[in-house]
């Protein structure tokens, strides 16, 4: 998931969008999430190929056992 794709997810005030940078940079670091670096014409959503390069995120392996669908969890 790209960062701009997070933000619009998350549903918050536009004027608090630039700290999700910073929080998302805390989770990477407890390895909540993976970040990668998507390259231009490569995209998140199938069949979209009309996306920018740009930042994105990942669950980590471990965050993946916390979901519901996970058979393990």
């Amino acid at each position: 998931m790209l960062l701009s794709e997070l933000v619009e997810a998350l549903d918050i005030n536009l004027e608090r969008t630039p700290f999700v940078y910073r929080i998302m940079r805390i989770v990477i670091h407890y390895f909540f999430f993976i970040f990668f670096f998507l390259r231009q014409g490569v995209s998140t959503t199938p069949g979209d190929n009309d996306e920018e390069g740009g930042e994105g995120y990942l669950l980590a392996p471990a965050s993946r056992l916390l979901l519901e669908e996970d058979p393990l969890g």
